[in-house]
């Protein structure tokens, strides 16, 4: 288990204090400090056709710590198009300019619970750029 606690949020947008991971174009591990993260909310369409999924994102950040790119790959376009138009609103901790944008890797896994599951709907923040949303099935009668 990571030495950090997960951190469990539930509603549709999840605002953090969240560190993550970052490259720099030179390869050299740097730590930025996200100061807003926004958490892609998982849409009834999705958990009525059974969609779950992993979406990884790869952001570049420039010095004012503002999304400026993002390139994705997942394994359904509307796991993707939620985690992408998420991330954008993400805003990271300034730096010296001197030091160039910066890439980070973050993921968002989408997990679909039981319908018999207690938890309707949650956000679990890991310590190093990935989120779990989790959703509920809905019983869909015949």
């Amino acid at each position: 288990m990571d030495f950090l606690t997960k951190l469990m949020l539930t509603g549709s947008m999840a605002l953090c204090l969240l560190t993550v991971t970052h490259l720099s174009t030179m390869a050299q591990a740097k730590e930025a400090t996200a100061i807003r993260v926004v958490s892609p909310v998982y849409p009834e369409v999705a958990t009525d056709s059974n969609i779950s999924g992993t979406v990884t994102l790869k952001v570049e950040v420039n010095c004012k710590g503002e999304v400026i790119k993002v390139d994705s790959t997942g394994e359904h376009r509307l796991l993707v198009a939620l985690s992408e138009r998420a991330v954008r609103r993400w805003v990271f901790k300034q730096v010296n300019c001197k030091e160039g944008n910066r890439i980070s890797a973050i993921r968002f896994v989408f997990t679909l619970l039981p319908t018999d599951s207690s938890e309707d709907q949650a956000v679990i923040f890991s310590p190093r750029n990935a989120l779990e949303i989790r959703a509920r099935r809905r019983e869909i009668l015949p």
